[in-house]
C-alpha cells in the first residue's frame, strides 16, 4: 500500500478514501480540488488494485487535460495509464471508433465555429424573418444569426433534436422554435451530408451509441469501473446525459469535483443545475465540502464571500476559512471618472507594487470582461513604460488563412503546406479560382516543391489561366513583402493591403453576405493583431500566432497557450484568467451593464423554456 499524501487535510483525505460509490465533492477556489482528485486517481490504482485502464478523467481544456495527466503521472507512474480527457475529444473517440454503428461513411471532421456560423447564415438566407416574428432583413445582421445559432446549440444540449424543438414549439404556440426545428434539421443533414460535425455534435453522436440496450453502450460503458470530473460546474445538459449513460450501474463510482459559486459560463451553456441536482440524478450520493482556502489571503477570501453571500440561487454553506497565511492580503477599490482614469491609477498601484514591494510584472494580472475596449487601460500602462503580455486571437475562416499567409512572414518564416497555401489562395481574400489553386497544388507536389516556390519561379502551368496565375504570385510578392518588413505590425498591414482581393471585399461587403462575413473575420484579425502588436512586450509573428491557437479538439474559444512574456504584465478576460494564479490582481472596467453583460436584442434562447421540453436523458 503507497501512502496518502500526508499534507491532506481531514476533508480532503475522505474524499482520497472513499470507498465507492457517487461522490460530489463541493470546492471553492485554493481548496486544492484538483490536487484530490489527482490523489484520487493515485489512492485507485495503488491501493484499490484498480487498473489505470479502467480510470476514465474528464475535463474542459487540452491545457487542463494536460497537466492532470502530467501531475497524475509524477504522483505514481503507472497511473500515467489512465485515460484523461476532455468531454469533446472523449466523445470524438468513441464516435470514431463506432462510425458504422451511426451509419456515417467515416469518422467526423469537426468543423470550426466560423464555418458553423456561415451554414446557418445561409440557411437561414432562405428564411421569412416575419414567420420568426422579426423585422425584414433581420438575418442579414450576425448578431440574429448569433441568436438562431446559440438556440440550436442550447436546444441540443438540453437533448432536443429537430423534430423535439418543433413539437416544443407547437406546444408553447412560439412559431421561432417550430422554424428553428427546421434550420436545425437543414444543419445537420449538410453537416452530415459532408461528414463534418460540430462541438455539439459530437456529443450527441455520443449519447446516440449510449442509448440504453444498444451494442455499442455495453461495450463502451463496460471499459470504465470509474469516472472522475474535475469542474463540474461546467458541464452542460448534454454532458451530463453522457456521464449518466455511461455509467447506468445502480451505484456507479462517480467523482466529481466543483463548485457552484464558480459557474460562469453560463453564456456556453454550462448548467449549475448539474451540482444542485447530482443527487437526483445519481441516488444514493455523498457530498463533501472542502472548506479550507490555501491560496488567498484572508481580506480576499472575505470579499469573495460577501460577493456570493447575496445570490439566493445558491444553497447555504459554511465559509470559507483561510490556511495560516501571514499576509492578510490587500483590498482596494477605486471609482473613477473615467476609463483613462482608472487606467491611471491601476499604472500607479502596478508602479507601487514592482518597485516598492519587489511583485515581478509577470505575477500581476489585470482582468477585465472583454478587451476591446481596453485602449486607455494599455494607453495609461505605457505611458508608465509598463510592459503588457496579452493573448489576444481570431477565429474564422478568413482568420484561419491570413493566419497561414502570416506565418510565412515571421523569424523562423516557411511556406505553408501545399494543402493550407492552395486553400489560403481561394480565399475571399485572394479569390484565385478552386480550378487554378488545384493545378498548383499539383504541379508544386509532382515539382517537390511548395507552391509559392513555384510561383516565384515564374513556370507557366498547365490549365492554369494568366489571370489566375497572376493573382496567384500578388499573393506570394505581397508576403515575400511582409516578411522584409522589421516590425509585426509592419508585416500585418503590409500583408492585410496588399492582397488582391482586399479592396473588393470593402466595395461588395454591403451588398454581399459573403464578402461582409469574410471582410468582418479578416477585419477581426488584423484588429487583433494590432491590438496583439501595441499590448505585448515583444510583438512577433510567432507570438501572436501561438498565443491564439484555437484548440480545436476541446473548445471552440480562443485560449491563451503559451506562457506569459517575462517582465510584462498580463492582461486578460476573466474567463481566460480561469485556472491561472497570480500574486497581484486588478479587475477593471466594473460598469453596470458592461461587467457582467447584460443581454441585449432578440434573445431567442429561454433556457427555462428549453428544460421543460428536455427528455430524460
Amino acid at each position: 500500500m503507497i501512502a496518502v499524501a500526508p499534507n491532506l487535510n481531514d476533508d480532503q483525505l475522505r474524499a482520497v478514501e472513499h470507498q465507492g460509490g457517487p461522490l460530489l465533492v463541493l470546492a471553492g477556489p485554493g481548496t486544492g480540488k484538483t490536487g484530490v482528485l489527482v490523489e484520487r486517481i493515485s489512492h485507485l490504482v495503488a491501493n484499490q488494485d484498480v487498473s489505470p485502464e479502467r480510470i476514465l478523467a474528464l475535463t474542459f481544456s487540452r491545457r487542463a487535460a494536460d497537466e492532470m495527466r502530467a501531475r497524475v503521472t509524477a504522483l505514481l507512474p503507472e497511473a500515467g495509464k489512465v485515460e484523461v480527457r476532455t468531454f469533446h475529444s472523449f466523445a470524438l473517440s468513441i464516435v470514431r471508433r463506432h462510425a458504422g454503428s451511426l451509419g456515417l461513411r467515416s469518422a467526423p471532421e469537426i468543423v470550426p465555429t466560423s464555418e458553423q456560423w456561415a451554414l446557418v447564415s445561409d440557411i437561414l438566407g432562405d428564411e421569412d424573418p416575419a414567420s420568426w416574428g422579426l423585422p425584414p432583413g433581420a438575418f442579414d445582421r450576425p448578431a440574429t444569426v448569433r441568436e438562431v445559432y446559440d438556440l440550436m446549440l442550447r436546444a441540443q444540449e438540453y437533448l432536443l433534436g429537430p423534430r423535439r424543438l418543433r413539437d416544443l414549439g407547437e406546444r408553447t404556440q412560439r412559431p421561432f422554435l417550430v422554424r428553428a426545428g427546421a434550420v436545425l434539421d437543414r444543419y445537420t443533414d449538410r453537416l452530415r451530408w459532408a461528414t463534418m460535425t460540430d462541438y455539439e455534435g459530437v456529443v450527441q453522436y455520443a449519447l446516440r451509441l449510449l442509448r440504453p440496450g444498444g451494442r455499442a453502450a455495453a461495450e463502451i460503458s463496460g471499459l470504465y469501473d470509474h469516472v472522475l470530473v474535475d469542474e463540474f460546474q461546467d458541464t452542460n445538459g448534454s454532458q451530463m446525459a453522457l456521464l449518466r449513460r455511461l455509467m447506468p450501474a445502480e451505484s456507479p463510482n462517480v467523482f466529481c469535483v466543483g463548485d457552484d459559486a464558480q459557474s460562469i459560463y453560463g453564456f456556453r451553456g454550462a448548467r449549475i443545475e448539474n451540482v444542485r441536482d447530482f443527487a437526483n440524478a445519481f441516488p444514493g450520493t455523498r457530498e463533501i465540502h472542502l472548506r479550507t482556502n490555501y491560496r488567498s489571503a484572508a481580506h480576499i477570501v472575505s470579499l469573495a464571500e460577501q460577493s456570493i453571500r447575496g445570490d439566493e440561487s445558491r444553497p447555504a454553506r459554511d465559509p470559507q476559512t483561510v490556511a495560516s497565511i501571514a499576509n492578510l492580503g490587500t483590498v482596494l477599490h477605486k471609482i473613477a471618472a473615467s476609463p483613462r482614469e482608472e487606467g491611471e491609477w491601476i499604472s500607479d498601484r502596478v508602479v507601487e507594487l514592482t518597485q516598492g514591494q519587489g511583485v515581478p510584472r509577470e505575477e500581476i494580472a489585470i482582468l477585465r470582461r472583454s478587451l476591446l475596449d481596453a485602449a486607455p487601460l494599455v494607453d495609461a500602462l505605457a505611458s508608465r513604460g509598463i510592459p503588457v503580455d496579452v493573448a489576444v486571437s481570431p477565429g474564422g475562416s478568413s482568420a484561419r488563412h491570413l493566419a497561414t499567409l502570416l506565418a510565412a512572414t515571421g523569424e523562423n518564416s516557411y511556406d505553408p503546406d501545399p494543402t493550407p497555401a492552395a486553400n489560403a489562395l481561394v480565399s475571399p481574400l485572394c479569390s484565385v479560382s478552386p480550378e487554378a489553386a488545384r493545378a498548383l497544388r499539383a504541379a508544386a507536389e509532382v515539382g517537390g516543391r511548395s507552391v509559392f516556390d513555384l510561383l516565384r519561379s515564374g513556370d507557366l502551368v498547365v490549365g492554369v489561366p494568366e489571370q489566375e496565375l497572376e493573382k496567384a504570385r500578388t499573393v506570394v510578392r505581397t508576403v515575400d513583402a511582409a516578411a522584409s518588413r522589421d516590425s509585426f505590425a509592419e508585416k500585418v498591414e503590409t500583408l492585410w493591403k496588399g492582397l488582391p482581393a482586399t479592396r473588393g471585399l470593402f466595395e461588395r461587403h454591403a451588398e454581399e453576405q459573403e464578402a461582409a462575413l469574410a471582410l468582418t473575420d479578416a477585419l477581426s484579425f488584423v484588429r487583433s493583431a494590432q491590438a496583439y502588436a501595441r499590448m505585448s512586450h515583444r510583438p512577433t509573428v510567432e507570438g501572436f500566432l501561438r498565443a491564439g491557437k484555437m484548440l480545436h479538439e476541446d473548445s471552440d474559444t480562443w485560449a491563451p497557450s503559451a506562457p506569459p512574456a517575462e517582465g510584462a504584465v498580463r492582461l486578460l478576460t476573466v474567463h481566460a484568467s480561469k485556472g491561472l494564479e497570480f500574486e497581484a490582481v486588478f479587475v477593471s472596467g466594473l460598469v453596470d451593464e458592461r461587467f457582467p453583460i447584460r443581454p441585449r436584442g432578440v434573445r431567442f434562447v429561454d433556457p427555462g423554456l428549453l428544460s421543460d421540453g428536455s427528455p430524460t436523458p
